[in-house]
């Protein structure tokens, strides 16, 4: 009895000292029976919360289910943004050579990555800056092919109306890094000859790139000094007074045409073709209201051609200037301002008639007034 009772304590100590050994193992390693991450609800999901909820899930549940169902996301990042474990690492050592071989090399690293993150958001700014301000698409081009090449990208730039993708090639991973930007138009010379001098600053080598992405940030990120709507407003009120005083008319017809050009003014965001029509419209109303009460109207589409137009042209030359060469993508809003200008000549042109069908009606009228 005593033998088999020795034998089975031996046994026991034996397997207890392997499970010890195996726990103490297991806890060195950082081994937890109850694991949990934390994530963020994309979609309501049933039993565990609505969209927008922060709860904890196992990491096989979210890798397997949630994650490639696009149901979640997750709340804590692994690692830390490149800039800020850079900042930290610097902040810890005074200088790179007090640092451990391991460290040394991980700075180095980091220090590259963030170097090319900066490039590649140089490159980003300058693409939206310079097709934001109405930069030609060739000289869009040409400066991002030279500003590649001097930088170290590998990128490719497609255009098309309204977007633009840029590809960074990885070669360490053989991938590639797509951006997409939608842009739309505004005109701004001043801003233009900014960038300009900036990106020469760069292809001369003359400033380090993070002073220069400091101005630029402000500068393309930067809104109106004023709002478009004050500016097509007090527009349109000079020219309808303009108008007025020219052709010697009463404070009614000024004031019907200060309506009118509210009216009209709300349709800035619509299409060339719907502003032109309604304009149109307005032409042929006016002009036969203006016969009904025996006097000259005053149509706010003629100060929208006087004023508008020329300066129009005149903004499309500079811009053709400054770019080198007429470009083709600016030919398309010159044609539709000429469609336009044609179809308010033709309206103001039939309104007359409308308006005042007999020659000598339109001379005793002119006369009267």
């Amino acid at each position: 009895m005593l033998p088999i009772l020795a034998r089975l304590g031996s046994d026991f100590g034996a397997v207890s000292g392997r499970l010890l050994g195996a726990f103490n193992v297991m806890q060195r390693a950082g081994y937890r029976k109850k694991k949990f991450v934390t994530i963020k609800l994309l979609k309501d999901t049933p039993r565990l919360g609505s969209k927008g909820e922060m709860v904890q899930v196992k990491p096989g549940r979210m890798r397997n289910h949630l994650y490639p169902d696009g149901r979640a996301a997750y709340a804590v990042l692994g690692r830390k943004p490149v800039r800020d474990r850079m900042a930290e690492t610097i902040a810890k050592a005074k200088n790179l050579n007090n640092l451990p071989n391991k460290a040394r090399l991980a700075l180095v690293a980091e220090q590259a990555i963030a170097s090319i993150i900066q490039r590649q958001e140089y490159i980003l700014l300058l693409i939206r800056g310079e097709v934001l301000f109405g930069a030609p698409l060739h000289r869009v081009e040409d400066s991002v092919s030279r500003l590649s090449q001097v930088l170290h990208l590998q990128m490719t730039l497609l255009s098309i109306p309204g977007l633009h993708l840029i590809s960074f090639a990885v070669p360490s991973t053989h991938t590639s890094e797509l951006r997409v930007h939608r842009t739309t138009i505004t005109w701004n010379i001043g801003k233009l000859e900014a960038l300009k001098r900036l990106s020469q600053a760069v292809l001369s080598s003359n400033r380090p790139i993070e002073e220069i992405l400091v101005e630029m940030r402000p500068l393309v990120y930067s809104g109106p000094m004023l709002h478009p709507w004050p500016i097509e407003m007090a527009t349109w009120l000079i020219g309808s007074a303009a108008v007025s005083v020219v052709f010697y008319n009463e404070l009614f017809e000024t004031t019907a045409a200060i309506i009118i050009a509210f009216a009209v003014t709300a349709l800035r965001n619509h299409p060339f073709l719907t502003r032109a029509a309604a304009e149109f419209t307005v032409a042929i109303v006016s002009n036969a209201l203006a016969r009904y009460f025996r006097c000259i109207a005053v149509v706010p589409t003629l100060p929208s051609l006087l004023m508008l137009v020329p300066g129009s042209f005149v903004v499309r030359g500079v811009l053709s200037i400054v770019g080198g060469d007429t470009a083709s993508d600016s030919l398309a809003p010159t044609v539709h301002m000429i469609l336009i200008c044609l179809s308010l000549t033709l309206g103001l042109f039939l309104a007359s008639f409308v308006a005042y069908p007999f020659e000598s009606e339109r001379k005793s009228i002119l006369t009267l007034m």
